[in-house]
């Protein structure tokens, strides 16, 4: 039987199942929500209302409950859904048994697809919708003065020390042996990584040098190269010269000095091209003379003897036949400086008497004996002069041998020195012969006077006061120098004057700083050939006595564009180049490549290879 009741606060009638009797329920009303036991049997509603105020104290627990009692959940009728047609935006409504399936739209017949409602979920007001994933931290708010369990931490090895709570730990000092073990552990793989990084890449940049070697001289002396000997003798001077530097074992050593015989082999080919060969000759008996080594170098096979050497520069001096007194004169100037700082003055004495004709082999040792003395080796003049045959040579060699023979105060057993002016000397010979012994005696008034005094032709003035200059010091030097210029430029201009007295010249003038008449000179220069090569003279002569002087390409082109095919500008690019590596300019490496072929390129590669092998070696 049914329990009809009131609900006790408000009055609201109720009709419940007996089976309610006695549980607690929430009141309907909005505006009541109080939560009360049923009944166990009905009451009269107008009872219920009226005895609400007579009622027994409210229940604090029931009160709370129903404070945090749940919404009960209304039950939505739902009969139709609304559907908006994907294709003609067609809005209608369908059963709610349709849900999921495919049904026509009324205007277009488009199928659509029913959506399935979505039951929105129950929201939890002691949380709220957070936006988190349920298991996610939660951001609480720390509390001053509360230590939490979670804020706990490790105290530092730092802390520690600095509060003097570490323990002291005693350790047993390592001895030697352990000490070298442990360090050999870092260092000996790093040295091991250092030295393969090393030969790797000493390797390869050996393998691209050799390459660049054997390009260039490819370019030159291979099918469509130059049909020139000197360009041929050029690149075989460079190449060979790069090779026995650069010698380890004596296969190499070999292949490097018969590349210097095939350069010398070419000289032979340039007859007609007297300067041409005679500059190359002299480069070429530099190369070999700086190659000669000591004991330990030749046991090594990176150089060769000086005995080897000696029979090396007399073949290629052999190969001078047919060139004047002159060049060799300027040949022993440039050369016996070499040998005798070596201790080998008589060595070359001996070349020079080989290779030159039988009537002129002793007064050209007589210059080698005044290298010498001009070197302030008196042991080596004494030496090399005493090998002058005195009844075959001139009086200027028989009085530098009674030179080194009596003391400074005497006079020459040879021919009375001649009286004061304006009395001629007509021999050319004692021109020189009592100039040399008057400038090496200090008396540099005396030996300018001699020089220039009468009965001489203006070519034997200016040849007594040039050769004076090569071997005299400080303002004598200047003022012969000067003389020579004077003559040479007012009356030997026009004259058919030996370009190698010429090139002496410009060599001297360089030396002693008038870098002015040594321009003058070029300046005044006709021939093709001697002023390029006195132009290539005085750019190496710059470049070896100004450092830090700028000096580029450019000017190996002032001597001669490269489509000209001109030896002494090629020369003069690769010497450039040389000398620019070996200061540090690495660029020519690329550059050269772009240059003219044959004339140019080759010069330039083989400038840089040389140039940075010279930063590496001493000699």
């Amino acid at each position: 039987m049914p329990i009809v009741f009131a609900c006790p606060f408000c009055g609201e009638g109720y009709k419940l199942k007996d089976e309610y009797a006695g549980k607690k329920a929430t009141c309907r009303r909005q505006s009541c929500r109080k939560v009360f036991t049923v009944p166990s049997s009905s009451q009269p509603v107008g009872t219920a209302a009226s005895s609400a105020g007579s009622q027994a104290p409210v229940d604090a627990e029931a009160l709370a409950l129903s404070a945090l009692a749940d919404e009960p959940e209304v039950q939505r009728a739902m009969s139709v859904i609304s559907m908006i047609c994907k294709n003609c935006d067609h809005h209608w409504d369908v059963e709610v048994n349709k849900q999921g399936k495919n049904v026509p739209c009324p205007e277009c017949r488009t199928i659509n697809k029913v959506p399935i409602p979505k039951e929105a979920a129950k929201q939890d007001w002691r949380v709220g919708n957070q936006g988190l994933p349920s298991g996610a931290k939660q951001n609480f708010e720390k509390l001053e003065g509360v230590a939490a369990a979670g804020l706990g931490g490790y105290v530092s090895g730092t802390s520690i020390v600095a509060a003097g709570a570490a323990p002291k730990i005693e350790y047993e000092p390592l001895t030697l042996k352990q000490k070298a073990f442990r360090v050999s552990l870092v260092v000996v793989p790093l040295l091991l990584v250092a030295g393969a990084v090393f030969f790797f890449f000493r390797t390869k940049a050996a393998t691209n040098t050799e390459k660049l070697l054997k390009d260039s001289l490819a370019e030159v002396t291979g099918e469509g190269g130059s049909t020139l000997p000197e360009y041929h003798a050029a690149v075989l001077m460079a190449t060979g010269e790069y090779r026995v530097r650069a010698a380890s074992t004596e296969s190499t050593l070999e292949s490097g000095f018969q590349t210097l015989q095939a350069a010398r082999k070419k000289l032979s080919e340039m007859e007609r091209q007297p300067i041409d060969r005679g500059m190359l000759m002299i480069d070429l008996s530099k190369i070999f003379t700086a190659l000669a080594g000591e004991k330990s170098q030749i046991e090594a096979n990176t150089r060769k003897s000086w005995e080897q050497m000696q029979k090396e520069v007399r073949q290629t001096l052999d190969e001078a036949a047919g060139l004047t007194k002159e060049f060799r004169i300027y040949m022993i100037h440039a050369l016996a400086p070499l040998w005798i700082n070596a201790g080998k003055g008589t060595n070359f004495a001996k070349i020079v008497k080989e290779a030159s004709p039988p009537e002129e082999s002793h007064d050209l040792m007589a210059y080698v004996g005044l290298e010498a003395i001009y070197l302030k080796k008196p042991d080596a003049a004494s030496d090399i002069l005493g090998m002058v045959d005195v009844s075959r040579a001139s009086p200027f060699a028989t009085a530098l041998i009674k030179l080194t023979d009596q003391p400074a105060d005497s006079g020459f057993n040879l021919v009375p020195a001649p009286p004061a002016s304006p009395n001629p000397i007509s021999r050319d010979d004692s021109r020189l012969a009592y100039s040399i012994e008057a400038i090496l005696r200090g008396r540099g008034d005396v030996a300018k006077s001699i020089a220039t005094r009468a009965g001489g032709t203006p070519e034997a003035i200016f040849r007594t006061t040039l050769l004076v200059s090569c071997f005299s010091e400080g303002p004598d030097s200047v003022a012969m120098i000067e003389t020579a210029n004077r003559y040479y430029q007012s009356q030997l201009r026009a004259s058919p004057l030996s370009p190698w007295l010429i090139f002496l010249l410009i060599d001297q003038s360089q030396t002693l700083g008038k870098e002015d008449l040594a321009q003058q000179v070029i300046k005044s220069l006709s021939d093709e050939t001697v002023t390029g090569w006195a132009k290539f003279i005085f750019v190496r002569n710059k470049m070896n006595l100004e450092p830090s002087a700028k000096i580029d390409e450019t000017q190996a082109d002032d001597i001669a564009k490269p489509d000209l095919a001109k030896i002494a500008a090629s020369y003069a690019r690769y010497w450039i180049v040389r000398r620019n590596t070996k200061k540090g300019d690495n660029s020519y490496f690329k550059s050269a490549d772009n240059w003219a072929k044959i004339t140019a390129r080759p010069f330039g590669l083989l400038g840089a290879v040389l140039g940075a092998q010279d930063k590496t070696i001493k000699n």
